[in-house]
């Protein structure tokens, strides 16, 4: 199962599984993020929600291990899945895992706006986008045709001038 991050979804992994040997993979959006984030509420963006949702897909798959593999937000919901079930959690790799900071800020974005100000402005604007329908994804692509695109990134990047334009 691979988890992605905030303001991920479950795409976030194809550059790398288009590298690797055929493998059964699961990948979905969280709740709330991606394309689940139609009819998604605030009390489902807390990290026990995500992970029963999370344990429901690979239950209804039938598995009864987990290989869990997170990036972010998805490292620390994977670090949770594997504590709250031991019995099924084969193994654990976690990404850059975040902390109870980046949960909180999702459940409660207006409070944690000073401590988590580029993370909480980017989500928020991600669900305007998600709420204008068809017309958000073309609003995103348009603009990351513009060097717009990269100033608005920065923050979340080391070095912002490897930000590839495509």
């Amino acid at each position: 199962m691979y988890l992605h991050g905030a303001a991920g979804s479950w795409t976030t992994f194809r550059p790398l599984l288009s590298e690797a040997s055929p493998r059964d993979r699961v990948l979905i959006d969280l709740p709330g993020w991606g394309e689940s984030t139609r009819d998604a509420r605030l009390e489902h963006l807390n990290i026990e929600t995500m992970a029963r949702a999370v344990t429901d897909v690979l239950n209804s798959l039938n598995y009864r291990r987990w290989n869990l593999v997170g990036h972010s937000m998805g490292g620390f919901l994977a670090l949770h899945i594997a504590a709250a079930w031991p019995e099924q959690a084969a193994s654990v790799a976690a990404i850059s895992p975040t902390t109870f900071g980046v949960s909180e800020a999702a459940r409660e974005p207006l409070r944690s706006l000073p401590r988590f100000p580029a993370f909480v402005g980017m989500m928020l604007i991600m669900r305007s986008l998600a709420a204008v329908g068809p017309t958000g994804p073309a609003l995103v692509r348009v603009l990351g045709a513009t060097p717009l695109m990269a100033l608005l990134m920065a923050p979340f990047f080391a070095d912002p001038r490897a930000i590839s334009a495509g």
